[in-house]
């Protein structure tokens, strides 16, 4: 098992729990997506996983080492985040923002090697953002940055990919083009991912599990084709969905 969160609670401050009793994991090469309404507990679970936020409760498993022994180095080796948003107010080079995701195996007074700089511009040719090489990462729109943010998570080459809403801000186009290149960079690395999204048919296309989440509980857990219907997903949303069959592939629909 790649990464296991075991009984994971949290909660800010004394107010109530965010997440409560949280239990799941993640093979080598898999995608799981967390689904859930806004304020569910899905990106508070991913800082947890990520160290950002420290649990009242449970543990997070990488193999079988919890993640309170590693340095932030080492963590930073084994997990790459993508946060929802980021605000730069330096003008830094869209390279210069990929580059930050080499730093956990740079040393403090080094300075990128040719290999760490190769590696960032492969990881920006990936997302299609060669042309903004050089350009200022201030004077990107919300989409394009999105799309450096995820190169930066691609250039720091850790085995686990935390995304959270990976697909905002981006055009419909965009959001089948970025999860594509996500997944298939995961089943030929042998990476694995944990998602967050708001779009039921984008998490059955490009997931290999869901998590599904509602007041900081999962109510369903497992493969797409065993989470992914019309019971759960109206208990998750609390409305009528219907789901439809067409060319060999499932769409959800609100039933209006």
């Amino acid at each position: 098992m790649k990464l296991k969160v075991k009984n994971l609670y949290f909660r800010y401050n004394k107010s109530l729990e965010v997440i409560k009793n949280i239990t799941f994991s993640l093979k080598q090469g898999e995608i799981c997506t967390l689904l859930g309404p806004n304020g569910s507990g899905k990106s508070t679970l991913l800082k947890c996983i990520n160290k950002l936020l420290k649990p009242q409760k449970g543990v997070v498993f990488i193999e079988d080492k919890s993640i309170n022994d590693l340095s932030e180095k080492e963590l930073a080796r084994e997990i790459s985040y993508l946060p929802q948003e980021h605000n730069s107010s330096f003008p830094y080079t869209v390279l210069d923002i990929v580059l930050m995701g080499r730093a956990p195996y740079i040393g403090l007074l080094s300075l990128p090697s040719k290999k760490d700089i190769m590696i960032a511009k492969k990881a920006i040719e990936t997302v299609g953002m060669t042309d903004f090489m050089h350009k200022p990462y201030t004077e990107l729109s919300g989409g394009q940055k999105k799309l450096v943010l995820i190169a930066r998570a691609l250039a720091q080459d850790a085995e686990i990919l935390l995304l959270d809403e990976p697909t905002n801000h981006l055009d419909f186009k965009n959001q089948y083009v970025i999860l594509s290149k996500i997944k298939k960079l995961i089943k030929d690395r042998g990476f694995s991912a944990i998602m967050t999204l708001h779009d039921s048919n984008l998490a059955m296309v490009f997931s290999d599990k869901i998590a599904m989440l509602k007041n900081g509980k999962i109510i369903a857990y497992g493969p797409v084709e065993e989470v992914m219907n019309e019971r759960n997903l109206k208990e998750l949303y609390e409305m009528e969905i219907e789901i439809f069959n067409a060319k060999n592939r499932k769409i959800v629909l609100p039933k209006l």
